[in-house]
């Protein structure tokens, strides 16, 4: 029989799992609908053809895995606890082409730390038509940035698809926030959420910043976990094949200033929830 601590962990484990996922798409034009307030910023952008526009942003993508010869990224990890209290943990992500990923836990204050980490589980989903229902939005602001905001409904139901929305960026078609639910996670898990934003660097591609992540996990009771993934001090480099995947940005990553702790109510560090683009239930 199960206990409760063996229930717990599995909730840990499930929810560090839960790192990889896929986006979407369909063909045709839509006619731009402008939220936020920004209305003065996008007159040009006019009609938007979805199906260009996923192409562009799957380019981005493909683009960036081409590029990356190696890297290297600190992952500050915050898990908050039932009785108020938060546990820490640093870890550092090292990938090259010829080695692939590799992960090395530098402070272990979390248990179970374990996680399927990949180059693309950093830059963004490939977005697959075959996979995915999609409904334009229109354009909005997110994270600072103007964006195409995508609707993805998953056909494909595994842990590696999702239900929710995608933020690509107006000026440079890369990823900036991606809400969503686990279309299908692993047993025990009934429920794992994502929340992960981005922000341009070298090569004008983008990498993760920050991920939060949530599972219910269900047996004998049902339990609840919650773990913020802080992503600072990128070392990225491109190979020659890298011309034209987009414009440097390496102030974007710049991580001179400290991580604040999303965990401090008064922080910014998650951002905004917004009720329209995430659910809390």
């Amino acid at each position: 029989m199960f206990s409760v601590r063996v229930v717990r962990v599995l909730a840990v484990l499930l929810l560090a799992a839960c790192t990889a996922h896929a986006a979407d798409v369909a063909d045709g034009a839509a006619d731009v609908a402008v939220t936020g307030g920004v209305e003065d910023a996008y007159d040009n952008v006019g009609a938007v053809d979805l199906a260009a526009l996923l192409c562009e942003y799957n380019d981005g993508i493909e683009g960036a895995l081409v590029a990356v010869e190696s890297l290297r990224v600190e992952q500050m990890i915050f898990e908050p606890q039932a009785d108020g209290s938060t546990k820490r943990a640093r870890a550092v992500l090292s990938y090259s082409r010829e080695g692939g990923m590799e992960r090395e836990v530098t402070l272990s204050g979390v248990s179970h730390l374990l996680g399927r980490y990949t180059l693309m589980s950093l830059v963004g989903p490939v977005v697959d038509t075959a996979d995915y229902a999609v409904e334009y939005l229109g354009v909005e602001e997110k994270e600072d940035h103007a964006c195409h905001r995508v609707a993805l409904e998953a056909t494909t139901r595994d842990a590696d698809h999702f239900d929710g929305t995608i933020w690509i960026s107006v000026e440079t078609p890369g990823p900036v926030r991606i809400i969503g639910t686990v279309a299908d996670p692993p047993f025990p898990a009934v429920k794992v959420t994502l929340d992960k934003a981005f922000l341009p660097g070298p090569g004008g591609i983008w990498f993760v910043r920050r991920h939060t992540g949530e599972a219910e996990v269900k047996l004998l009771v049902t339990r609840h976990g919650t773990r913020h993934i802080f992503y600072d001090a990128y070392e990225v480099r491109l190979n020659d094949e890298a011309a034209g995947v987009g414009t440097p940005d390496d102030d974007a990553l710049d991580s001179s200033t400290s991580v604040p702790d999303p965990l401090d109510p008064g922080s910014p560090a998650l951002g905004p929830r917004d009720p329209a683009s995430h659910d809390d239930n």
